[in-house]
């Protein structure tokens, strides 16, 4: 592994992922739990029920035919990109 990865992607990586994880944190500070909803990405297909009960609207009114036009074929985790002798 060359030293600019090391020094240069790895870290714009980890820092993404910290700036990322505190605006989750912050979100979930500030927004009251029940103004919020979290869905994984991956139930994306199977959660229209539960939406459309926090927007209070008939589930019926969702287009669950095109709620995930990009599905992944990946079944990986993010942490496998990374080389293991930079992971923490």
């Amino acid at each position: 592994m060359t030293a600019s990865w090391r020094n240069e992607g790895f870290t714009r990586f980890a820092a993404y992922l910290s700036a990322w994880n505190r605006h989750i944190d912050l979100c979930t500070a500030l927004i009251p739990p029940d103004r919020r909803l979290i869905l994984t990405t991956h139930e994306l297909d199977r959660s229209h029920e539960q939406l459309a009960r926090f927007l209070d609207i008939p589930a019926d009114r969702l287009d669950v035919g095109k709620g995930h036009l990009n599905p992944s074929t990946w079944s990986g985790r993010i942490e496998t990109l990374v080389d293991p002798g930079l992971r923490g």
